[in-house]
């Protein structure tokens, strides 16, 4: 007797947008998916973000695995290192716009409560 193959995991998609897409290229081509947030946080109050800090895994039928990665090779291939390096780190704009915003509201406040 042999065991019928359960579902496998895809690959995970770093944004909702990828995940959908992902998914309605899977089921144009007839393979059923599950796509899941990884990493539910604030998803679970107020439903998916389409550009939030989460990751979603696409999960497909054993049986289709194979037929899924050839459908999605391009998206499912690793960034080179080169991509890696390349990206843009963040956390200091991050920072000088939170300090923007801080002064701005500081500002705002002497303004409204006339404490000149």
């Amino acid at each position: 007797m042999t065991r019928k193959p359960g579902i496998a995991l895809l690959g995970v998609a770093s944004t909702y947008v990828d995940a959908m897409t992902w998914e309605a290229r899977l089921r144009a081509d007839s393979i059923p998916c599950l796509v899941r947030d990884a990493g539910a946080t604030i998803g679970e109050l107020q439903g998916p973000l389409a550009f939030g800090p989460s990751t979603y895994e696409v999960y497909v039928p054993g049986s289709a695995l194979s037929r899924a990665k050839d459908l999605l090779r391009a998206e499912l291939k690793a960034p080179s290192p080169s991509a890696r390096a390349a990206a843009v780190d963040k956390s200091g704009f991050t920072w000088v716009w939170a300090i923007g915003l801080v002064i701005s509201f500081s500002a705002a406040a002497v303004f409204i409560l006339g404490l000149r």
